[in-house]
């Protein structure tokens, strides 16, 4: 079995189509996927695990969720793998994101706890959103926000990578899973030199210290993971 846990605007969509184009039928796995990963985890047996697909050819089991390591219970066997990025372009990221969402009418109700944080910029929202989500690779693996809980919950994962170094990480899991895992280049193309463009349009260098300032935990988790790539 394969689990995967998605932190928000991490890459995490990323590699799921790279895993669901051993689909024939792709978009709809993810559509499911997608609306499992938002809703309760599921118990199965004596484990609590989201809705799980078979990954033809191989048979292999996936699951996934947003749901945080604390709330996971998986058999001791399932392979285990995070995506982290660059502090300051996963929470540009999010930032984006939801304010997009939230100039939808209707806007989605999947992002509803999320408005009411967003301020008149990058900065300002930094600074209203509860530290959960302000440092939210660090509350995935740590409901503490503890570094060095995180970094032991990390570590003990199958595989952890950045998104910086995507293919890196892809080619790592296609010899660790045996499948193909294409890599689409969706997110080079469209998602990241938006956020880019946003750090540009946004964010100054004074802006850019300051934002540092506020995501240093996550920061500090990230100078404290060992990296293979």
């Amino acid at each position: 079995m394969i689990y995967f846990y998605h932190i928000q605007c991490t890459g995490g969509r990323s590699l799921m189509q790279s895993i669901l184009h051993q689909f024939p039928n792709p978009a709809d796995v993810w559509k499911r996927c997608h609306t499992a990963s938002e809703g309760p985890v599921v118990k199965v047996g004596d484990y609590r695990i989201a809705p799980w697909y078979p990954i033809p050819p191989s048979g292999v089991d996936l699951a996934w969720s947003h749901v945080p390591f604390d709330g996971v219970i998986l058999p001791p066997d399932t392979f285990t793998v995070t995506v982290l990025r660059d502090p300051t372009q996963r929470f540009v990221a999010w930032y984006k994101m939801v304010r997009r969402f939230e100039r939808m009418n209707p806007r989605p109700v999947t992002l509803q706890p999320y408005y009411q944080y967003l301020g008149a910029n990058i900065i300002e929202t930094a600074k209203n959103v509860p530290l959960g989500l302000r440092w939210a690779q660090v509350r995935h693996f740590s409901p503490k926000l503890d570094v060095d809980e995180a970094v032991e919950h990390i570590t003990a994962l199958s595989y952890y990578f950045r998104l910086e170094r995507f293919e890196a990480g892809l080619e790592h899991l296609r010899k660790a899973w045996g499948l193909a895992l294409p890599h689409l280049r969706i997110r080079d193309t469209h998602e990241t030199p938006r956020v880019e463009q946003l750090i540009q349009k946004e964010l100054k260098q004074p802006q850019l210290v300051e934002l540092r300032k506020l995501l240093d935990l996550e920061y500090q988790l990230m100078g404290r993971l060992r990296w293979e790539n």
